[in-house]
């Protein structure tokens, strides 16, 4: 077994060392699924365009982005309002404060991905502005 499949077993609780590759690789697609399923935007998600209002800073959401010529796409991400997520020294680019001597991320959109078995926050590139976003179905507001 890889140690990303490892991971991910421990990250979901499975104590994959009893536990055939085979029936590992299933459990962790099956949760994978479930996730994909959560995020899915139902048909009655009840969008809101950014132009009307922003989501609550740090909050993850969906969100959808439209490229010229393209139908618009779903992601998961979140908005980050100036001076509220702290950087972790990690991203190329920061916003300095100098009156709380704290870097954090720039303002924008940011989309959450998945790193081998942790999740990254990778800002949003104009080329494919965020146009609505919703929140994500069954998750607490």
């Amino acid at each position: 077994m890889n140690q990303a499949m490892g991971k991910l077993a421990e990250k979901l609780g499975i104590d994959h060392a009893k536990l055939p590759r085979e029936k590992l690789a299933e459990i962790v697609c099956e949760n994978a699924l479930k996730h994909i399923e959560r995020t899915r935007p139902h048909p009655n998600t009840p969008w809101t365009k950014v132009s009307d209002q922003l989501p609550p800073s740090g909050r993850t959401v969906l969100l959808k982005q439209q490229h010229d010529g393209c139908d618009p796409f779903v992601i998961v991400g979140q908005y980050a309002e100036k001076h509220t997520i702290e950087s972790h020294g990690d991203d190329d680019e920061v916003d300095y404060s100098e009156e709380t001597d704290i870097h954090y991320c720039p303002e924008g959109f940011y989309e959450q991905q998945m790193n081998w078995d942790e999740y990254r926050w990778i800002a949003i590139d104009s080329c494919m502005p965020v146009i609505e976003w919703a929140p994500i179905p069954g998750e607490q507001q």
